[in-house]
């Protein structure tokens, strides 16, 4: 598991730190109950991007949120349990 202090440092390097957000301020995009470790709202292309990367690098799970609508329907990904 990704530390939490680290991914949200590194994820607020990449945005701005008014769009990073802390586990006890994302209970609200919680998926099927699972709380994120840290939630980020990129903005352009290039931000998603950079969010993937440093994911991916850091190997933390992300899970897409549109307009959430459907995020407690099951089937969540297993990484993310």
């Amino acid at each position: 598991m990704v530390k939490e202090s680290l991914l949200h440092s590194l994820l607020e390097s990449a945005l701005d730190s008014q769009r990073v957000f802390p586990r006890e301020e994302a209970a609200s995009y919680a998926v099927d109950g699972i709380i994120p470790q840290v939630m980020a709202m990129p903005v352009t292309v290039e931000e998603v991007a950079e969010v993937m990367r440093l994911a991916s690098r850091e190997g933390a799970t992300v899970i897409p949120w549109g307009g959430g609508t459907s995020m407690s329907l099951g089937n969540t990904p297993t990484r993310a349990r």
